[in-house]
């Protein structure tokens, strides 16, 4: 049985930009493979941003001055004097592929909030000294028209679809759930209080039943203290009312509650495993499943989280029995945690963060 333990600015794009790449003139060809275009664009709803490159940058030239992220001023147009820049961290990975934008603090502005993206074509280059090939083609388009310059400018907005996906930032990979927010509205409700407050920042899978569910979302490893001292209880609010609708299959997201009230589910949640809809389904008034793992490469993501060393924590150094009850079949992606040694944020199952992702679109120029 699921159990859940109670708590108390901007350039304009460049005049070169044309509906047709230029044909390759050999002599040109050594450049051309040089230049730096955005193969993906990644953003949520909390400033988070990520952008890879077909090829490598160079890093000196990737930092906050030439990447930036703004929110409309009091005029509420973007461009203007008035726009507000947003203090984030920026970092290169994946190779020096990969622009990874995060905010400092983990609520830079209202979830939600549109703003504004911007990668200096000026300044940011190629490991080869060449300038990006910015220019936003659409959502899911490779930037650029062939021809090294142009500005990277786009607008992250809220998805105001019925299916928004939450990313799931986990130690070993993303996992991205598409949310039902017609069957489960209250859920759904209850879902974005945590994630729109970076609540579910820094929590990690404090259960794992191999075969059946692995369990997360009710306490907070801290940034400050990695020692198990420094674990934390997720403060709730109110239960959500129970909406069981769809079955608990395999990569379905549920809530977790208590024995006996099925009106309890606060802010923990578990991934089904397996098909455990003849179990979970009668149970309890049933499990509200309010999400779907979205993608194979998600499943993946779950597995490896699933097929992790468990250990009893149960005997940390905690004062909080809560949270050392919660832990007798905790999840570790180090083997040789104990719990006299335990560091949460390199020996836990953590979740970085938990967002709900934006989708982006063409920046309104004059």
């Amino acid at each position: 049985m699921i159990s859940r333990i109670v708590s108390s600015l901007f350039r304009s794009a460049s005049s070169k930009k044309s509906s047709h790449r230029r044909p390759v003139e050999p002599l040109e060809s050594r450049m051309l493979f040089a230049i730096a275009e955005a193969t993906s664009i990644i953003t949520d709803n909390r400033g988070e941003t990520q952008i890879t490159f077909n090829n490598a940058l160079d890093p000196a030239t990737v930092k906050s001055s030439t990447v930036q992220i703004h929110t409309a001023g009091a005029d509420d147009v973007f461009g203007t004097a008035d726009d507000v820049k947003i203090d984030g961290i920026v970092r290169l990975k994946t190779g020096n592929r990969r622009i990874w934008w995060r905010p400092r603090v983990p609520v830079p502005f209202a979830a939600g909030t549109t703003f504004s993206v911007k990668v200096s074509s000026k300044s940011v280059k190629s490991a080869t000294g060449e300038r990006i090939d910015g220019e936003f083609n659409g959502p899911g388009l490779q930037t650029g028209d062939g021809v090294a310059g142009g500005d990277l400018l786009l607008l992250s907005k809220r998805d105001k679809g019925t299916v928004p996906v939450a990313r799931f930032s986990t130690v070993l990979g993303n996992i991205d759930v598409n949310l039902d927010t017609v069957n489960t509205p209250l859920t759904y409700g209850n879902f974005l209080h945590y994630a729109n407050n970076g609540l579910w920042d820094y929590t990690y899978f404090h259960r794992n039943v191999p075969g059946f569910v692995i369990q997360g979302g009710g306490f907070n490893a801290s940034l400050t203290d990695n020692t198990a001292t420094g674990l934390t209880e997720i403060p709730t609010i109110a239960p959500v009312q129970n909406e069981f609708h769809t079955s608990n299959t395999r990569g379905t997201i549920a809530m977790a509650k208590l024995g006996g009230d099925p009106n309890s589910a606060t802010d923990q949640w578990f991934f089904n495993l397996g098909d455990n809809s003849s179990n979970l389904d009668g149970q309890n008034g049933g499990f509200t499943v309010f999400g779907t793992v979205k993608n194979a490469g998600g499943l993946a993501v779950m597995d490896q989280l699933a097929a992790l060393t468990v250990k009893d924590l149960t005997t940390i150094a905690n004062s909080d029995g809560n949270i050392t009850g919660a832990m007798d079949s905790a999840p570790v992606v180090n083997p040789g945690a104990t719990a006299a040694t335990l560091a949460p944020l390199t020996d836990l199952a953590i979740v970085r963060r938990v967002a709900i992702l934006n989708k982006v679109v063409a920046f309104p120029l004059p």
